[in-house]
């Protein structure tokens, strides 16, 4: 419940003390099974849990287990692979502390002679800090399509992908044929990296770390078997070590940013024995607030860690510093060595060498560095260069003794190196091209007298692509037709739905489809086939998307294609497809656009006619394109050859973004520039004097008539449209959700802008209270659910459904938040992508931009490349609207008291968030008594009309509609008196209760 989120301000500094000497972190959600069970061999059936004081606990809360044949020796506890020692043990009792690190899931006892109990349950709770809301509801039902490929590792028979930062797929490599997929887990957390190491995959991401056995992944059935929680962690590395400076597998994270609360960056050591994780120590670091760190590497050697990190963003003040941990209680900085502009943004370390991929703009792509014991420090030993590139960055992997491999992204060429790992010089071995961006690299070696190996990369935009390299007659790496490949897409920029499909426009892999009702089943997931004979072998990106059923071809797919994924493109195109009963085929494709300007940047397709598509296509507005599956072709109407539909109203300045069909006429939202007068919003009539052209009659003319624009939006871009059959539209801008009926617009067009956007715009309080003050206003995408209600997507914080009662005699509406899931940050910007999310027993939405709502469905879409199925199923009946009661009229710098009532229909307490109207406000207080009057003063310190708005939330978060109330401190009085002078003539009326009763009135007393 809301009301017990909360603890003292002693509590939270009493937890910030505690973290600076020890390490946090939790997996949960769906990756930990949450049920008692015991999954070891090695179980003492005399040892036996038989409950706990509690199955749920905070960190820092004591926990009771109680059972059987622990013995009088101390042993010590193990929380999801975690060892933690006991505060009290006896035989039928021990007593232990939920550790700051503490993740939810099983929990069982070691005795003193290394016996194992059974397992039982432990879920560890975490407070949320400002600004983190849980979700409300919202359920995720479903997670649909291979994304973004983010992270790739391989130990040469099996390989291991993250896509969407969160997705693992485990392949299995067979020969030279398709690669075949074993497994495919949702991790509640954005990774930042993963590593193979003794048959074990260790991932760490931005809520700690998570670890697994490869061998259950080959076969389908992953459990986690050790998770630490509370950081994030945007690498590891394990070493083998034998006494220095322990002896087993050192393990070693590092911390991206802090905490939140504290300025501490910390970087934790662990023994991993047994499938248990030993806390060593931790070396710890106070910051400011920019400063990250960003890739850490294990001496192979000698007793020493090596940390990469950076100051400031853009500052000239990177560094790696040289850790001496041959004490892990008691680890030191024992060499900071100033890299300059160079951040070593990926390493890997084998015998005496450590190897960097680097960010930098510049031509160093890659550095390699001398190891040394003792009180030697690092040194360059060698640096591979390249063309003048602005800020790309590189990762590296030393695959043996003699290759070592690498990747750049930033879209630059060659993005793929093979180097020689002991070795000098600056130039590669070999280069090659991927498809798009390559996020990640790895590789193992043939052992043949060539020396051949394999090169696998994640491809942002490519999937995982696989490369042969090899020695004879001179190095090189080659790609082979259709060779090991593994698709996947990023940025799905919208989504359409048929009776059974949902087909998806993305920026990134071009055309998807799947099973509207199962998105996760593989099977059913149809794409476009790269062609990898084209030197750009990537589909064309697609940006928008529509189908049409044809009695003769089936389901026909028109998309809005470009040919350029991140730059949008300067050439705009009408790509036809047809879906068969194996894949989505290229039919067709038009002549290209180039419109006026840089690029468009058109996200809508609409199919209004059998075989009339209309396109958003930027700076020139719109076009019609004619379909015709019998030849196949699909090109422009003779009409909008040389120039687009609206171009009276379009262009550089003031550029098509989004458009909806209704009624025979199109609605577009547009872009402004800067200094653009214009609306952002154009309805035009469809006129087809001849009759609609199709592909028997292709040269009909198509008149297209401005009929209004909305004059309020000026300089504010309409992202996405919406419409209901009655004619009600909502708008996501840049600067809020709008709600209004398309019959409201002349009486809108009347009134003043200000007045206008205020009435029909849904105000950022709404969202209270889940919305954090420092958000702007930008909205990516509403779509109703009906009339009453809306689901609205905010880019990437999240999505909301909110509640809405349409006042059509005042052109306006009250509306109210009925639920929440909260987003997060992905992308290539690394100064957000680990913020951990506080609790990761949260799943969150990854960096979404839009949505389709089919009742009582919600799919969401996003950057990572991924489609989210939500349902929405709230049983809590919210509160109702607040009575506002008290002075109508009353004078500045004077307190007046108001008087709120609120009923709730379960009986709940309320809290209750009052707006002055003056800019400050009462956020939550409470709680009080249903149906309680709540009395609270407050002071106008200006003159002018105020109006009073409250709204009330239950302990189950159920918020209720506004309650509105106006009130006037006048501003014609006759009289205006300083502080003195007021007080004054209060006491003199006071004194006199009857005297003066003009003055009276005039003063409002």
């Amino acid at each position: 419940m809301i009301f017990c989120r909360y603890k003292t301000y002693l509590s939270f500094m009493l937890l910030i003390i505690f973290l600076t000497t020890t390490i946090n972190p939790s997996i949960s959600g769906n990756i930990i099974s949450p049920n008692n069970y015991d999954s070891s061999n090695e179980r003492n059936p005399i040892l036996t849990i038989d409950h706990l004081s509690t199955n749920r606990a905070y960190p820092g809360d004591s926990v009771i287990i109680y059972g059987t044949g622990f013995g009088s020796d101390v042993g010590y506890v193990v929380l999801t692979g975690l060892k933690i020692p006991v505060d009290s043990w006896s035989n039928t009792e021990i007593e232990f502390t939920v550790p700051e690190n503490g993740a939810s899931g099983p929990l069982y006892v070691r005795d003193s002679m290394n016996g194992k109990s059974n397992s039982i349950l432990l879920t560890v709770e975490r407070f949320l800090p400002t600004g983190q809301f849980e979700p409300y509801g919202f359920q995720l039902e479903d997670v649909g399509l291979a994304g973004a490929a983010f992270l790739v590792e391989t130990d040469g028979s099996y390989f291991y992908g993250v896509t969407g930062f969160e997705t693992l797929c485990t392949y299995e490599i067979l020969g030279n044929g398709s690669y075949d997929l074993c497994s495919r887990i949702y991790l509640p957390q954005r990774v930042g990296d993963i590593k193979i190491f003794n048959g074990y995959l260790f991932i760490s991401g931005d809520h700690g770390l998570v670890v697994y056995r490869c061998s259950d992944l080959q076969n389908d059935t992953a459990e986690v078997i050790a998770a630490i929680a509370g950081g994030s962690f945007i690498t590891l590395d394990l070493k083998q070590k034998d006494g220095n400076p322990i002896t087993g597998t050192l393990l070693a994270l590092c911390e991206y940013l802090p905490i939140w609360g504290t300025n501490i960056l910390r970087t934790p050591l662990f023994r991993f024995e047994s499938e248990e994780l030993e806390f060593l120590g931790c070396y710890t670091k106070l910051v400011d607030s920019l400063e990250r760190y960003h890739a850490i590497a294990i001496d192979p050697l000698n007793p020493k860690l090596y940390v990469s990190g950076l100051r400031t963003l853009l500052g000239n003040d990177r560094y790696i510093l040289e850790l001496d941990i041959s004490d892990v209680e008691n680890i030191h900085l024992n060499y900071q060595m100033e890299t300059g502009g160079i951040l070593a943004f990926d390493m890997d370390a084998r015998d005496d060498t450590l190897w960097t991929g680097i960010v930098q703009t510049g031509t160093v792509r890659f550095q390699a560095y001398n190891l040394h014991p003792g009180t030697a420090h690092l040194n360059v030993a060698q640096t591979i260069t390249g063309a003048f590139r602005i800020g790309r960055a590189t990762r590296v992997k030393i695959i043996d003794d003699t290759i070592t491999v690498g990747c750049s992204w930033s879209g630059e060429r060659p993005d793929v190196y093979l180097l020689k790992t002991f070795n000098s010089g600056t130039q590669p071995l070999a280069t090659a091209n991927t498809i798009d961006w390559a996020f990640d690299v790895t590789g193992y070696s043939l052992p043949t007298d060539a020396n051949q190996g394999k090169i696998i990369i994640a491809d942002e935009w490519g999937g995982f692509l696989t490369y042969d390299y090899t020695n004879t007659p001179s190095y090189m790496i080659s790609h082979v037709q259709n060779y090991h490949w593994v698709v996947s897409g990023a940025m799905t920029q919208e989504i359409y739905l048929t009776d059974t499909r949902l087909f998806v426009a993305d920026r990134g892999a071009g055309v998807w489809s799947a099973d509207r009702y199962d998105l996760s089943d593989e099977s059913s997931w149809k794409w476009v086939d790269w062609d990898w004979i084209e030197t750009e072998p990537q589909p064309h990106p697609i940006s928008a998307l529509c189908t049409r059923e044809d009695t003769t071809y089936g389901t026909l797919i028109a998309a809005l294609g470009h040919n350029k994924a991140m730059a949008w493109g300067e050439e705009v195109y009408g790509i036809l497809y047809e879906e068969t009963e194996e894949d989505i085929e290229f039919l067709a494709i038009s002549d290209a656009i180039n419109p006026p300007g840089l690029y468009s940047t058109g996200i809508s397709v609409i199919w209004p006619e059998p075989d009339l598509v209309y396109m958003v296509t930027g700076t020139d507005g719109f076009r019609a394109y004619i379909i015709n599956p019998d030849e196949p072709s699909i090109g422009l109407h003779t009409d909008c050859v040389t120039q687009g539909f609206g171009t009276d109203s379009f262009s550089t300045t003031n550029i098509a973004n989004c458009m909806v069909f209704y009624n025979q006429q199109i609605l577009i939202g547009s872009k402004p520039g800067v200094f653009s007068s214009d609306s952002s919003l154009h309805i035009y009539n469809v006129i087809y004097p001849e009759g609609v052209p199709d592909r028997n009659n292709p040269g009909r003319h198509i008149m297209i008539e401005l009929d209004t624009e909305l004059k309020c939006l000026k300089h504010i871009t309409v992202n996405h449209i919406d419409i209901t059959p009655s004619g009600l539209i909502a708008l996501a801008t840049s600067k809020g959700i709008a709600v209004f009926h398309l019959s409201w617009i002349p009486e809108l067009n009347t009134m003043t802008d200000a007045q206008a956007w205020n009435l029909i715009k849904i105000p950022d309080e709404t969202y209270y209270p889940w919305w954090k003050s420092t958000w702007t206003s930008f909205q990516a995408d509403a779509r109703f659910s009906d009339d009453s209600s809306i689901y609205v997507v905010k880019n990437p914080e999240g999505l909301w459904k909110i509640d809405i009662d349409i006042d059509y005699d005042g052109y306006t509406h009250n509306s109210k938040p009925a639920g929440f899931y909260p987003g997060v940050q992905c992308g290539i910007n690394y100064s957000e992508l680990l913020y951990g999310w506080q609790n990761p027993d949260i799943i969150t939405l990854h960096h979404p931009y839009g949505l389709v709502v089919d009742t009582p469905d919600i799919y969401v879409h996003g950057w990572s490349g991924k489609v989210n199925t939500f349902s929405f199923t709230v049983d809590n009946s919210p509160p109702s609207e607040p009575n506002i009661d008290g002075p109508a009229n009353g004078n500045k710098g004077t307190k007046y008291d108001y008087t709120f009532s609120s009923t709730d229909p379960e009986g709940q307490p309320l809290l209750y968030f009052i707006d002055w109207g003056d800019g400050t406000t009462e956020q939550w207080i409470g709680p009080f008594n249903s149906g309680q009057p709540v009395t609270v003063g407050h002071i106008w310190e200006k003159k002018g009309t105020y109006q009073i708005k409250a709204k009330t939330m239950d302990e189950d978060s159920g918020v209720s509609y506004w309650g509105e109330y106006e009130v006037t401190m006048p501003k014609n009085n006759i009289f205006s008196f300083g502080l003195l002078y007021k007080q004054l003539l209060e006491q003199i009326f006071e004194r006199f209760p009857l005297v003066f009763p003009i003055l009276r009135h005039l003063m409002g007393y």
